[in-house]
Order: C-alpha cells, then structure tokens, then sequence
C-alpha cells in the first residue's frame, strides 16, 4: 500500500497541510490564533499547542491556495503576535504513523470478536 515516491505518498495519503506556529509572549498566548484560525478555517484541527508553539491540520478538502494562506498568516504574524510559523505537507512520518493507528485500530477492533468466540 504504501508503495512509490514520498511526493506519491504525500498526494495519495497525506491530509493536506500541517501549519505550525510559534506565539510571541511571556508567558505566551495562543489564544487570539486560535480564534483567527477557527474563524478563517474551521475545519482546521489544533492537533497540538505547547510552550507557545501550536500546530495545526488542515485538511486538503478545505484548502485555500497556498498564496491565500501565506497572505492570512503574514497578516496574523502582525494582529496576533507571531514569532515565526511554517506551512508544510504533511510528514511522511505522520503519513506512517497514521498507518499504523489505522491497523492498531483495526486490530482492536477484532479483538472482541475473537475473544467472545471462544
């Protein structure tokens, strides 16, 4: 399944973007992102957020161009205070991670069957 070039596997498998930020502040606040971005891309998942740093998922059905998003970023880096961000495809390692929750999850799921039919 997981056969071909990484650009491949990003394309087929891949859940659009991951967008990772990190907040200016002491102690920082990633509230007013958050707001930002649930406003602008709501089907945007905050996957993470720790120590000013948050990461976000945004899904490849909802995806604007990348231009629109560099524009609302460059524009947040200002009204919201942000040190720095990137905007990357996601990770091959995410893509095989993601693999491998699937199967554990599949696994798990059999797991009652076969117990009950012993």
């Amino acid at each position: 399944q997981c056969i071909g070039s990484p650009q491949h596997l990003k394309t087929r498998f891949g859940d659009g973007y991951t967008l990772i930020a990190k907040v200016r502040g002491s102690p920082p606040d990633p509230e007013p992102l958050t707001k930002l971005m649930k406003g602008q891309f709501p089907t945007a998942s905050l996957e993470e957020c720790h120590n000013g740093y948050v990461r976000y998922q945004i899904p490849s059905s909802h995806m604007p161009p990348l231009s629109t998003l560099f524009q609302f970023m460059e524009e947040a880096k200002h009204r919201v205070g942000l040190e720095d961000y990137s905007i990357s495809q996601t990770s091959l390692d995410q893509i095989f991670c993601n693999f491998a929750a699937a199967q554990r999850d599949e696994h798990d799921a059999d797991e009652p069957a076969e117990q009950s039919a012993v």
